[in-house]
């Protein structure tokens, strides 16, 4: 009977640290899955605080800054973008604003996006991007340009200059052309 006892024992110890070593092991597996849901967690909330950021600064299209529809627009956005001492944010809460609401598949359709939506097709018709002689105006000297230049750079990071460059090109070709 004691060896009867002693086995039952043994049998009852090794079936305990089976289960424990179970246990163990399924607690860690909780815990791997804990860590990931946590940064699972924290990326939804960076989100959220982006977009409520986005939500809370965007005064650009809701204070009709867009569409620039004549020089006086223009040159006032130019101002804005240039001025640093009146909102020194103003530029790169543009550029972050103009990724977050018209990105695209692509550099190029970004860039159409872009152009369509913050400029009247009448104002941009005096523009080439580099200017040719005194028929047109040079595009690329806006730092309105630069503030699209960014965005575009910053969401498609892998674009090159040149191509870039060429989509605003294309679009200012596309055109059609009013005496300036």
């Amino acid at each position: 009977m004691d060896q009867l006892n002693s086995a039952l024992e043994q049998l009852s110890l090794s079936n305990l640290k089976e289960e424990i070593e179970i246990i163990l092991s399924d607690q860690s597996k909780l815990k791997e899955e804990m860590q990931k849901n946590l940064i699972d967690q924290s990326k939804m909330n960076e989100r959220i605080k982006s977009i409520i950021t986005h939500l809370r600064h965007n005064t650009f299209f809701n204070d009709n800054y867009f569409p620039l529809n004549n020089d006086v627009d223009l040159v006032y956005m130019e101002n804005k973008i240039l001025i640093k001492t009146a909102d020194p944010e103003f530029k790169s809460l543009l550029v972050d604003d103009l990724i977050y609401f018209f990105g695209g598949r692509d550099a190029k359709d970004m860039v159409t996006r872009l152009m369509t939506k913050l400029f009247a097709m009448t104002l941009l018709s005096g523009f080439t991007l580099e200017g040719y002689k005194n028929k047109s105006r040079s595009f690329s000297n806006l730092n309105i340009y630069k503030v699209i230049f960014e965005a575009v750079q910053k969401k498609f990071e892998n674009t090159a200059e040149g191509d870039i460059k060429q989509a605003i090109r294309d679009h200012l070709k596309k055109l059609p052309r009013l005496s300036v």
